[in-house]
């Protein structure tokens, strides 16, 4: 809803991106009214989509994956409001793979068997590495992986690690630990052969804009590549929009309100 620059607020939340749409929508449900103010014609910051080609193909101009999204707390307690707003999300079980310049492709599906097939096929060294890769995300899912979903420092962090530690050995969470603290180009050369496997791994960490020695840089494609081949990927059905849309939708219905700023 049209804000009114004269009324008194709450709070107020500057820039309508997700993660300020988010910000409003708790405001509200917890009886504080919230204005979210936004300099740009449009809201969503980089979770947006457009006609960008042909009128009426809807592209995503930023975000595109949007697993994270729905694996997060915030569509746990507000993923019904949304869905009544519009949101619905489509799941490909073809979640990446890289084309190369000679015609040929390495393909990840959430058939686990079916991409073991794919890798071995063009190497048996990589193969043999994206299996040891995966093992070792399953161990890390078990024990680091928790410390994410926490506040940083915290007792739940503390509870986290004193269950890890519980459950495996110092020695297994420091491979943990050394994985998601290499660079991008270290995690493939450890543990491929050719460079059609190291650049399958290196896509997810150029995603996040780091180079590929920067250190930490392997922790991206470490969880992105495996938690995409288990669930696969999912896109919000209609265009990235429509997940900002649903939540100003969302938090327009608990009385917030939204104002558009001067440039």
């Amino acid at each position: 809803m049209t804000a009114q620059f004269d009324t008194r607020y709450d709070a107020v939340v500057i820039g309508a991106g997700h993660n300020g749409l988010t910000c409003a929508l708790y405001l509200a449900t917890n009886g504080i009214q919230p204005l979210v103010v936004e300099r740009n014609a449009t809201i969503g910051g980089a979770v947006r989509s457009a006609e960008l080609t042909e009128p009426g193909f809807i592209h995503d101009v930023y975000s595109t994956n949007q697993n994270l999204f729905l694996q997060s707390s915030v569509y746990d307690d507000y993923g019904d409001e949304l869905a009544a707003h519009g949101l619905e999300f489509s799941t490909t079980e073809k979640p990446f793979c890289n084309v190369f310049p000679d015609g040929s492709a390495l393909r990840i599906y959430s058939d686990t068997d079916r991409t073991n097939e794919e890798l071995r096929n063009h190497s048996v060294a990589d193969a043999e590495g994206w299996q040891e890769l995966h093992d070792q995300f399953g161990h890390f899912q078990r024990t680091l992986l928790p410390l994410y979903e926490v506040s940083l420092p915290s007792a739940s962090a503390v509870r986290a690690m004193a269950t890890a530690l519980h459950n495996t050995s110092i020695d297994k969470i420091l491979a943990d630990i050394r994985i998601v603290l290499s660079s991008t180009r270290e995690l493939g050369t450890e543990y491929f052969e050719t460079p059609e496997a190291r650049a399958l791994m290196a896509c997810w960490g150029m995603h996040l804009d780091f180079g590929p020695d920067v250190s930490g840089g392997g922790m991206f494609p470490f969880v992105e590549s495996f938690s995409d081949l288990e669930a696969g990927v999912s896109v919000a059905t209609g265009g990235a929009s429509s997940i900002v849309e649903a939540l100003q939708a969302s938090f327009g219905m608990l009385g917030a309100r939204f104002g558009r700023t001067p440039r």
